[in-house]
């Protein structure tokens, strides 16, 4: 009886240092994750406001100037998005697969934007009019990664609490 008893116990500390391993990579991949989506995210938004003030530039030079720190904000979501996509393969792989779903869903609202945000880049700065159909395309996306992201940190919170996402979460 004793034999089963040790090998019970060994199995059930096992089991326990199993669960908080897979618990700290998790937060390692989650927060990982979290922290490159909200750099492009960060990264987008200025990156708007740079576009939305393009059309007051002053002259031609300020213009260069503003489509310039446009740019660079673009080129600094691109990393931001490529680093939050391997994270992305991480949380694939730990689970649970409603945060694979989630985090697919942010990071296509992210590179959504970064498309439409990219795609303003050639006609704003050679001068053309604007005629604000990116920014309702944008705001789609914008919307759709707060939802998502939403979705994500609370379905995050759940998993690492050990608990199943609630119906209200799903989506």
């Amino acid at each position: 009886m004793t034999y089963f008893g040790v090998r019970h116990q060994a199995a059930a500390a096992a089991a326990g240092e199993h669960r908080r391993a897979v618990r700290s990579e998790r937060v390692e991949a989650f927060s990982s994750f979290i922290e490159s989506v909200q750099g492009a995210h960060d990264a987008l938004i200025d990156a708007r406001v740079v576009l939305l003030n393009l059309a007051s530039a002053a002259d031609e030079t300020e213009l260069v100037e503003e489509a310039e720190s446009a740019l660079e904000h673009l080129q600094e979501a691109r990393p931001a998005i490529g680093a939050a996509a391997k994270w992305q393969a991480r949380i694939l792989v730990l689970g649970p697969q409603g945060l694979v779903e989630s985090s697919h869903n942010v990071l296509q609202a992210l590179r959504g934007r970064l498309f439409v945000l990219a795609g303003v880049m050639p006609g704003m700065s050679s001068g053309v009019e604007d005629t604000g159909d990116w920014r309702e395309r944008d705001d789609e996306h914008r919307h759709s990664w707060a939802a998502s992201f939403g979705r994500f940190t609370a379905r995050a919170a759940h998993a690492l609490e050990g608990r199943e996402v609630p119906l209200s979460l799903s989506g």
